[in-house]
Parts: C-alpha cells; structure tokens; sequence
C-alpha cells in the first residue's frame, strides 16, 4: 500500500516527468511551418545514400555524424533560425537535436522519422 501511494505521489507531484519531449513536431505542423516561413531549414540527418533514396522536398543534407560547429555554420548561418530534424526513425534526429542544441542552436525542432511523413518525398535521379 505505502508503494501504490508513493507512486501515485510522484505521478501528481511531478508532472513533467512524462511530459511529451517539447522540441517535437509533428508532419502536418512541420509541413505547415515550413509553408509559413521561407527562413525554416529542413535538415536531413541520414546518410547521403538514404538521403538519395527519398527525401523531404527542400531538405539539405548534414549527416547527423558530421554535425561540428563547421559543419553546422556552413548550413545555419544564424543560431535562432528554425530548424527541423528528421532522420529514418527518429534515433539520429533525437541526436542531432542535442548536438545542435549544444552547439547553441536554439530553435530546434524534431521532426522523428521520415517514415512517418505523409506527404511528397523526392528521389534523386
């Protein structure tokens, strides 16, 4: 019995601790993001080859591996512009996510899997 009320105490006391992660987004609100704001960079996170298979249309590649401060000024000039992570799955875009964050990064957004995108994916020729 002390068990059930202790969880059921740290369940109201602390509600946050299964808060949804706040720098998601879902497809539709990405999509109508990136319609809303020219200044949005998409960024794909996966391998160049996985990238060529299919990606979301205006996306710019930056293997979530690669991600330095180089790297990442050389496609973010300025660190409060949008961005949007995706990966496959949304492993790497989690991690990504942090990089950049760390990277000072504020306006992060992750997007998850582009498996979970329902709208055009492009194919490069």
């Amino acid at each position: 019995m002390k068990n059930l009320a202790l969880v059921f105490s740290l369940l109201v006391l602390s509600p946050g601790l299964f808060a949804q992660n706040s720098t998601a987004i879902s497809p539709a609100d990405a999509q109508a993001l990136l319609k809303k704001d020219p200044k949005v960079i998409l960024l794909d996170v996966r391998t160049g080859q996985e990238f060529a298979q299919g990606h979301i249309p205006g996306a710019k590649l930056l293997p979530f591996d690669t991600i330095r401060e180089g790297t990442a000024s050389g496609l973010i000039k300025d660190k409060t512009t949008p961005v949007i992570v995706y990966c496959q799955s949304g492993r790497r875009s989690a991690l990504a996510l942090k990089t950049l964050q760390s990277l000072g990064y504020s306006s992060v957004r992750d997007l998850g899997g582009i498996r979970n995108w329902p709208f055009e994916v492009v194919k490069e020729k």
